[in-house]
């Protein structure tokens, strides 16, 4: 293809082709866990609103054709970079996973994207890039597990606290599929919970059918009921501002203290 043909696609057509290719050589990477293939294809189905059959469609025309065969209109671009050679880039997402190493690739993008130092940056490399660079690191997801398990719990040196309720813990993650008591369908669930750092007691979790900011509001009050005010809250945003508005204002009207991932 020319260089005019290249002009002729629209930013937006470009990001949109960037992520179906990033999905798609996500699920074709056999080195990368069955678990986050599985939870990077429901993501992209969530956030585009595309079903199974349309993400089969893409697999298919990337077999018979390569990435520019993911193109909705004649054009292309240049495929991401299959290395990150932004060396600030690659030192965040290094210190982002040794600070928590059950973060998914995923949830590395949404981190590091609110953050305007490395927004271009992240933006240049696909989620296979990242999944190579953490594995060629010795960080893939079975490694990254055994950071968490190891003797030393190094991933929660930062935050062991002396007392039950000195710190809690909120994180929300892919949950187990159920049937719709409205609809009789089976769908998919989100766990959302909380947990005291000392005892590492589950303080309160719930399972629901969508991923939306006041299920985590409405975890953190069955906590709040049942065990009282803690002194510190950690979750997993990159900033106090993208945090769920009634919990931002429940810590500015009282003394907790604020941790976030940034």
């Amino acid at each position: 293809m020319d260089e005019h043909e290249w002009s002729q696609i629209s930013e937006k057509e470009l990001e949109a082709w960037r992520r179906r290719v990033a999905l798609v050589e996500t699920l074709l990477d056999e080195h990368i866990g069955e678990q986050e293939r599985r939870s990077a294809r429901w993501s992209y189905q969530r956030e585009q609103g595309v079903g199974e059959r349309t993400v089969r469609n893409y697999l298919k025309r990337y077999r018979d054709g390569g990435p520019l065969a993911l193109l909705s209109r004649r054009g292309g671009a240049k495929t991401p970079s299959a290395r990150i050679h932004d060396e600030a880039l690659a030192e965040r997402i290094l210190a982002l996973i040794e600070e928590s190493p059950r973060r998914t690739v995923p949830q590395l993008r949404r981190i590091i994207t609110a953050e305007k130092e490395h927004q271009e940056a992240i933006e240049a490399v696909s989620d296979r890039t990242i999944y190579r660079y953490l594995s060629e690191h010795g960080l893939n997801q079975r490694q990254r597990a055994g950071k968490v398990t190891d003797g030393g719990r190094r991933s929660f040196h930062q935050f062991q606290a002396s007392a039950s309720m000195e710190l809690v813990q909120g994180d929300a993650r892919d949950g187990i599929w159920l049937p719709d008591g409205e609809s009789g369908k089976v769908r998919k669930t989100y766990l959302f919970a909380w947990i005291d750092d000392y005892s590492r007691r589950i303080l309160a979790a719930r399972y629901f059918f969508n991923e939306k900011l006041p299920c985590m509001e409405q975890t953190f009050k069955t906590m709040v009921l049942r065990w009282g005010i803690p002194k510190k809250c950690y979750l997993d945003y990159p900033d106090k501002n993208q945090m769920p508005k009634s919990i931002a204002l429940s810590f500015r009207r009282s003394e907790i203290a604020m941790k976030t991932s940034a």
